[in-house]
């Protein structure tokens, strides 16, 4: 059984750049006798003094590697060195795949293992065939887990199969509730919920941005990548009160037209678009408006274009980022 202070836990989340909790919390397992406290002296003796040599500095490392996958099988994919997710004797970053049937057993113990108590950066990838009362499961599992109150950042990848149903928002809309401290969010799904998330970067149809807008009350930054541009002028229309940077793509007149009619253009300190080739002349009739923004950037169109020629005679002060050739 891994012991467990939850007081220190909670200050670790509370200041997890402070080295004096983790090293309190280490001490603390040490005196449980339970090894992670070895694990996460070792761990901070490496970043204390990081310069020891070629030769000792591998044996360090294997020396941590080796106690790291003794105490943490199931978080045994290949990142066990300092650096790659683990510090201070703890998964801080990792990735969670689930696709549904036996993966789902496999999925619980890892959400569950002590070793990702105080995970702060989190992908889920959510692959096909993974539907319905499994999918549910799979937010109904995190929620639960010790990690949620402390992850910073929260990446959900969804195939693009994966339907969402009233069970499976309200399993997701309960783990994002545990995520009290979340500041960045990324989607690359359909699933129409938000947390309230101070950085949104959403890949998703019109709609959805819509829905997750209109609840982005604490949002200082927001990106959307829209996979059609039907309807698209509805993901800008919440109120947004915090906004302070935009970035959209692909953008057409119709959406052009909706981010200068926003309440909260005027409060932008920094906007990025990537404007359809046709839309160029339309960008290049509200430059004056545009050019209050303190800091514009102007990315997708082709290095010697006519439509580059345009914008960087209309937007002198612009960042301007090209196509690349693959």
């Amino acid at each position: 059984m891994h012991p467990v202070n939850t007081d220190l836990e909670q200050v670790i989340r509370e200041r997890p750049e402070e080295l004096g909790p983790w090293r309190a919390y280490s001490d603390w397992l040490l005196q449980q006798g339970h090894p992670r406290g070895e694990l996460m002296a070792r761990m901070m003796e490496r970043e204390q003094h990081p310069n020891v040599g070629a030769e000792a500095s591998r044996e360090r490392d294997a020396a941590i590697a080796a106690l790291a996958r003794q105490l943490d099988p199931e978080l045994n994919d290949g990142s066990m060195l300092p650096g790659s997710g683990y510090r201070r004797g703890f998964k801080t970053r990792h990735t969670l795949r689930v696709f549904g049937g036996k993966s789902l057993v496999g999925f619980e113990q890892q959400v569950n293992a002590p070793g990702l108590r105080l995970l702060r950066d989190a992908i889920l990838q959510l692959e096909w065939p993974i539907a319905g009362a499994e999918l549910a499961r799979v937010g109904e599992v995190l929620a639960g887990a010790a990690f949620p109150p402390g992850l910073g950042q929260l990446e959900v990848q969804a195939h693009d199969h994966i339907e969402w149903g009233r069970a499976e928002r309200a399993a997701f809309v309960k783990l994002f509730g545990a995520c009290s401290r979340l500041g960045t969010f990324i989607a690359r799904s359909e699933l129409p919920v938000a947390p309230g998330a101070r950085d949104l970067r959403l890949t998703c149809s019109p709609p959805v941005a819509a829905a997750i807008a209109r609840d982005a009350a604490k949002a200082q930054a927001l990106a959307l990548t829209l996979t059609d541009l039907d309807g698209a002028a509805a993901a800008l229309e919440g109120r947004l009160p915090e906004l302070r940077a935009l970035r959209v793509e692909p953008v057409d007149d119709a959406l052009l037209v909706a981010v200068l009619a926003a309440p909260w253009v005027r409060q932008l300190t920094k906007l990025d678009l990537s404007p359809l080739p046709d839309t160029v002349p339309s960008l290049v009739a509200v430059a004056p408006r545009l050019l209050a923004v303190p800091e514009l950037v102007l990315r997708g169109v082709w290095r010697g274009s006519p439509q580059a020629e345009l914008l960087a005679a209309a937007f002198p002060r612009a960042k301007l980022i090209y196509n690349v050739r693959l």
